[in-house]
């Protein structure tokens, strides 16, 4: 079930290689966070920890380890039906975590798009790395 929901995700986003897997899962600190309505998987969210090496506006650089969302998916047909929102919302909650103290890797703008809207997050100096951190990261 998480290598479909991992290649459904590559998918999605266009990437040939599937960021989520059993494998990958398996031995790591990372967690993943699943939405189902008790028959079928809707949606998840895989998260863990990184070491980034990030850049504020002014170009001042910070090492950090934050928590970091590494892979979010919601199926076709399940979009816009606030999935999204409480998977990011039980996330937060469960990991003890802001938003804006989040690393996102690779957001789509939809994800990017629910950030905005729930979140209040849009102003993110782009990273070499593709992570996207907001400004309020800094703060």
């Amino acid at each position: 079930m998480i290598d479909d929901l991992g290649a459904s995700s590559a998918a999605a986003q266009g990437i040939a290689q599937p960021m989520t897997s059993a494998e990958k899962l398996r031995g790591s600190d990372q967690r993943i966070y699943l939405s189902s309505n008790g028959t079928e998987v809707l949606g998840f969210l895989k998260v863990g920890s990184k070491h980034l090496y990030l850049y504020d506006r002014n170009g001042k650089m910070v090492e950090a380890d934050p928590t970091c969302a590494l892979d979010f998916f919601v199926c076709d047909g399940c979009q816009r039906q606030g999935i999204g929102r409480a998977l990011v919302a039980y996330f937060l909650e469960a990991e003890g975590v802001e938003a804006r103290k989040v690393a996102w890797d690779k957001p789509t703008d939809k994800s990017l798009a629910l950030l905005e809207k729930w979140h209040g997050l849009s102003s993110f100096n782009p990273q070499s790395n593709k992570f996207v951190v907001f400004d309020q990261f800094f703060e």
